[in-house]
């Protein structure tokens, strides 16, 4: 079985040891003049989807410059972790190391190369385990598409695992894999496209029931 696992707020929480120290980083640098802001943008952002949201509605409700939107996005975006303790999922790689005896796994990230590994090596995921990791800019469906023909016989054999239904899973359902949404992070407050989501997790453990689930279904299918 294919295993494709998205990795911002699935194997890395990146909502939750990233975002509030980079958001305050950023603020600091654009808008050190109205500290009392701060607190502000960071509660936007625990409701948002995205950064880029919670930056762009912070932006309108105080009537922020344009420039300075755009200097806080850059700021978030520049990929400087330093001092930043990166945390992994729990159980991440006893997960991933298991799992990658008896599957192919392989990673599709939405973000800059450079950025992605950073947070991959700070986080400790041990890339050994995927058989290919990728980092696109736009529609993961391509990526999807070319590791099934690749490492997949069937549809029904590839499960796609990430916490953004719209960006990580709707793609993957429209080409008939099994979905799975990471219910951390942004995961946490994605609740559109339900018919896109086959099961919600909180914890990668929970992955070996749902493989095994899977395997006895397609195993009652021979029969």
């Amino acid at each position: 079985m294919l295993i494709i696992f998205d990795l911002d707020d699935t194997l890395v929480k990146t909502t939750e040891s990233i975002i509030p120290s980079k958001l305050d980083m950023s603020f600091k640098k654009s808008l050190s003049t109205s500290p009392a802001l701060l607190p502000q943008l960071m509660r936007l952002d625990s409701m948002a989807l995205s950064s880029d949201a919670a930056i762009d509605e912070f932006g309108e409700i105080n009537e922020l410059d344009q420039g300075v939107i755009c200097d806080i996005k850059t700021h978030m975006q520049d990929g400087d972790l330093e001092g930043i303790d990166v945390e992994c999922s729990e159980s991440a790689n006893e997960v991933l190391k298991i799992l990658s005896q008896d599957h192919n796994l392989c990673l599709v990230s939405r973000g800059l190369d450079s950025n992605q590994r950073a947070k991959i090596k700070k986080s400790g995921i041990e890339t050994a385990y995927f058989s290919e990791i990728i980092f696109c800019q736009k529609d993961k469906c391509a990526d999807y598409e070319m590791l099934a023909k690749k490492y997949s016989d069937h549809p029904l054999d590839v499960i796609v695992c990430g916490d953004r239904v719209a960006l990580d899973l709707s793609p993957a359902k429209a080409l008939g894999y099994h979905t799975v949404q990471m219910c951390q992070g942004r995961g946490s407050t994605s609740f559109d496209y339900f018919a896109d989501v086959d099961v919600k997790i909180i914890q990668l453990v929970e992955l070996f029931d749902i493989i095994l689930n899977i395997e006895r279904k397609k195993f009652l299918r021979k029969l």
